[in-house]
């Protein structure tokens, strides 16, 4: 469980989003959440790489997803960080899946980066973050990565995503140490 209240949680993110440099591994439970660029392969920040060496297996990866795929179990590399899919199906789990938005063309005609925060798009993100946080309580995780950009924030190179979205999923990312 977090030790801060809703209203402490909000005064933190609203910190986080100003800019201010909160050193968050300090505040909460003993687990990093680590942002790391893709500059090279099999390097540091190369998510595939890194899945393969040891030193990682204490370790859960995050990867920016698709709806289509998420939903219909899809197993094969994909592009970018994606390409750690398969290991969302490996035993324990390795990788999971934070949508970003559609592949194909959704309900609305459109495809690509989620454009806006409405109640679905915060339906469907919460619901990878919360089998994220299932699997943080079932398992030892020391560390968990997301692939980001040089502020710290989610890397979105293959979908241009609405910033709020961002955002929010920033904002479930923060507190996953809760």
């Amino acid at each position: 469980m977090c030790i801060f209240s809703d209203i402490s949680r909000n005064f933190i993110y609203q910190i986080y989003l100003l800019g201010n440099n909160i050193d968050l591994n300090k505040l909460y439970r003993k687990m990093e959440v680590v942002s790391l660029i893709f500059t090279e392969s099999c390097v540091y920040g190369d998510f595939k790489w890194m899945l393969q060496q040891p030193q990682f297996n204490d370790a859960l990866f995050l990867f920016n997803e698709n709806v289509e795929s998420f939903y219909n179990g899809y197993k094969k590399s994909g592009k970018g960080n994606a390409v750690i899919r398969p290991y969302r199906y490996t035993n324990p789990v390795r990788a999971l899946p934070i949508q970003t938005g559609y592949i194909g063309v959704n309900e609305e005609g459109w495809r690509g980066g989620f454009r806006r925060l409405d109640n679905m798009t915060k339906e469907i993100i919460d619901e990878a973050f919360n089998s994220i946080e299932e699997e943080i309580r079932l398992r030892n995780i020391k560390r968990v990565f997301y692939s980001g950009d040089s502020k710290g924030r989610l890397g979105t190179n293959l979908f241009r995503v609405n910033e709020e979205v961002i955002d929010y999923i920033m904002y479930r990312i923060v507190w996953l140490k809760c």
